[in-house]
C-alpha cells in the first residue's frame, strides 16, 4: 500500500504523537503506535537472552535487510509475533535505537510495565518519484571486406582458418538495424547525476508499506 504525504504531513512524522502515524493514515494491521504487553515481553526478552546484539549500522542502508544483524532481528520478531514484515521492521529498528534505554532498565527490573505505553518511532520505507535513464546499444549491419596478403588461394584460405586477416567495413553503405534490437543497460550514472540537481518535493513523497 502507498500512502502520499503533504509536507505538513511529512514534517508531523518526525514528530512524536498520541495519535496514529499520520493522524491514522498510516496504519499497521497488528500494532498500533505504543508497545503493547506483548511487545515489551517479547524485547525484554530478546534483551535478556542477549542473542541480538544492537547494531546501528543499519540507519546508514538504504534498505535495513541488507544489514544481517538487523535482518536476524526482523526475521525473529515475525516468528515470536507473526507480524507482517513492514511492522517487525519498525519494532526491529524501536528495539535496536529509539527503545534501547528503556529497553535495558525494563529487563534489568524485568517489568515489561515499563515499555507498555510507550510511543513507537515510525520506520518505513520511503519513495519518491524520479526519472531512470537508460542507454540503448542497437546491432546493425553493413557490406565490407576480409581482407589479408596471400600467394595463392589456398593460401589465402588457410590465413583465414588461422585468423590471419583485416575487416574492413563499407563506410559508404548504410546500416542496417532493427529497433526491436536493441540492446538496454541501466545508467546509474546519469540517473544519481539527475536525482543531486533535482529539489525535493516534499508532497511527491509517499510511503509503502
Amino acid at each position: 500500500m502507498k500512502i502520499r504525504l503533504t509536507e505538513s504531513q511529512y514534517s508531523r512524522l518526525l514528530k512524536e504523537d498520541d495519535k496514529d502515524f499520520l493522524d491514522g493514515m498510516v496504519n499497521f494491521k497488528t500494532i498500533g503506535n505504543k508497545v503493547n504487553l506483548a511487545i515489551a515481553k517479547l524485547f525484554i526478552m530478546m534483551q535478556r537472552e542477549g542473542k541480538f546484539i544492537p547494531n546501528l549500522d543499519y540507519l546508514k542502508l538504504s534498505n535495513p535487510i541488507h544489514s544481517s544483524s538487523f535482518r536476524d532481528i526482523v526475521k525473529y520478531i515475525i516468528l515470536m509475533l507473526s507480524v507482517e514484515n513492514s511492522e517487525a521492521i519498525l519494532l526491529a529498528h524501536n528495539y535496536i535505537s529509539f527503545l534501547r534505554d528503556k529497553i535495558v532498565i525494563a529487563s534489568e527490573k524485568n517489568d515489561p510495565n515499563l515499555l507498555v505505553g510507550e510511543p513507537l518511532q515510525f520506520f518505513g520505507k520511503y519513495k519518491y518519484p524520479i526519472t531512470y535513464y537508460w542507454t540503448g546499444y542497437i546491432n546493425g549491419t553493413t557490406s565490407g571486406d576480409l581482407e589479408c596478403y596471400a600467394t595463392d588461394d589456398d593460401d589465402f584460405t588457410k590465413k583465414i582458418d588461422d585468423g590471419f586477416y583485416d575487416v574492413i567495413a563499407d563506410t559508404g553503405d548504410y546500416v542496417d538495424y532493427e529497433m526491436s534490437d536493441v540492446d538496454w543497460e541501466p545508467n546509474d550514472d546519469y540517473t544519481f547525476d539527475t536525482i543531486e540537481s533535482d529539489n525535493i518535493d516534499l508532497d511527491e513523497i509517499t510511503i509503502d508499506i
